[in-house]
């Protein structure tokens, strides 16, 4: 591949990163459109020491930018806002135009020119600190067509499937048999299929197969057989860190457990809301009451990385019998993210079909990312053992269960965020004067 080609990416084994500098951001905007809204970046700000490579969009972009910018702003002078304007004074020749800020003091905006015995204003030097262009030197015919190392358009596709894990080319399988089920015209089916043939020989059947077009009879050509190991999320650095956990809380949850289980997610940097079935205060077993932050119907699975449910005492609510946590728990496991139950939480597990191994006692299991504990004792080593599944983050084998698809599927109703709001989750699918009145609120 060309270091230039802009559709390729650039391996690190090949070409390692190098560090060159570091940006700090020690605050956010204190008013969001003056600072977000109305900053103008542009490639071409740089500084004295960089200059710019022969990338062709690279090269397009720098004076593309400028008539963006232009058409955002509606003038000339957007670099004076203060957002855009250098942190030192900056003299140019640059003179009014629309919002012109300031007042420029001479007569004259050109070099050379007449009208000083020293010829100011005139560009400085590099000596004096002025931008100067880098001198590269270059040799033989200069032409406007592509270099010929453009035209290698599958073994870069070829690299990055080569460097997914298993379950990543399985995600990524769905994705292109997802897109391409909704292409009406047959043609074009098939021709994505020959198209990804040229990738992957495997990946094209597999598609295929999923979209109802002819798979292909052989190899499109000779596959390169490299791969870059960084391309692929399994080899990243997991840590628990900064990640964020949702805890379950129904009216007789052990307090000491809470107490525990936080403890341990603020020491590991862990974020973590409390969530209830609605807000005010979820009374736990020992009569103190905790009140949450978030609700089982202004939040969903999908904003954290992990759920914990504390134990609930006997004459507490039925945890396992309450349909919003019941598919809090179902959807968090079908994204493969890590789990915690203690005590009657466990019993989540049967009521969503969920065959791991489970705690039946005071042993802590770790099961496909799911932490169990049937006692009430040891949760120290369970909130542990929690944290140390949350930094793994994601647990794909689950998906290789063959009762994977059958979990807790949700219906259509549960789905849509707008008629989730119109009734109690735990209360089951609507009646169908309840689902008139859903579509009427949909519909007006």
């Amino acid at each position: 591949f060309d270091l230039l080609d802009p559709t390729k990416f650039v391996p690190e084994e090949i070409v390692p990163v190098r560090i060159v500098g570091k940006i700090v951001l020690d605050r956010n905007p204190d008013n969001y459109f003056e600072e977000t809204e109305q900053v103008a970046f542009h490639p071409g700000h740089i500084v004295s020491g960089i200059d710019f490579s022969d990338d062709p969009l690279l090269q397009g972009r720098l004076f593309s930018y400028i008539d963006t910018q232009i058409n955002r702003f509606h003038s000339a002078n957007y670099l004076q806002l203060p957002i855009n304007k250098p942190h030192v004074p900056v003299v140019n020749n640059y003179r009014d135009g629309f919002m012109r800020y300031g007042s420029t003091k001479g007569r004259v905006n050109y070099e050379p020119n007449s009208f000083n015995s020293r010829g100011c204003p005139f560009s400085a030097s590099y000596n004096q600190g002025g931008f100067v262009t880098y001198p590269q030197p270059v040799s033989n015919t200069k032409i406007r067509v592509k270099s010929p190392t453009f035209t290698d358009f599958y073994s870069q596709a070829t690299l990055f499937y080569n460097s997914l894990s298993q379950a990543e080319k399985n995600h990524l399988t769905d994705s292109f048999s997802f897109e391409l089920s909704n292409v009406e015209t047959l043609a074009i089916r098939q021709r994505m299929v020959n198209n990804l043939n040229n990738v992957n020989f495997d990946l094209a059947t597999r598609v295929a197969n999923e979209i109802g077009v002819t798979p292909p009879s052989a190899p499109a050509r000779a596959y390169t057989t490299a791969s870059s190991p960084a391309v692929s999320e399994a080899n990243t650095i997991f840590s628990a860190k900064y990640l964020s956990v949702a805890i379950i809380l129904v009216d007789g949850f052990s307090n000491d457990q809470l107490s525990t289980i936080t403890a341990a997610l603020t020491a590991n940097q862990v974020n973590y809301d409390i969530v209830a079935s609605k807000l005010g205060n979820v009374v736990g077993s020992n009569g103190a009451s905790v009140a949450p932050n978030k609700t089982l119907r202004n939040t969903v699975s999908v904003f954290y990385d992990g759920v914990v449910v504390p134990n609930v005492v006997a004459n507490g609510t039925n945890v396992a019998g309450v349909g919003s946590v019941k598919y809090f728990v179902a959807e968090t496991f079908k994204h493969c993210k890590p789990i915690g139950l203690v005590g009657r939480s466990v019993d989540l597990l049967d009521a969503n079909g969920i065959e791991v191994q489970r705690s039946s006692g005071g042993d802590v299991v770790e099961d496909l990312g799911v932490v169990t504990l049937r006692a009430n004792s040891g949760v120290g080593g369970f909130a542990d053992a929690f944290v140390r599944n949350l930094a793994r983050q994601r647990f794909f084998a689950r998906q290789d269960l063959s009762y994977y698809g059958d979990v807790s599927a949700p219906k259509f109703w549960f789905w849509n965020w707008r008629v989730r709001r119109l009734f109690d989750p735990k209360d089951g699918p609507p009646s169908k004067a309840r689902e008139s009145n859903i579509l009427y609120n949909l519909l007006f």
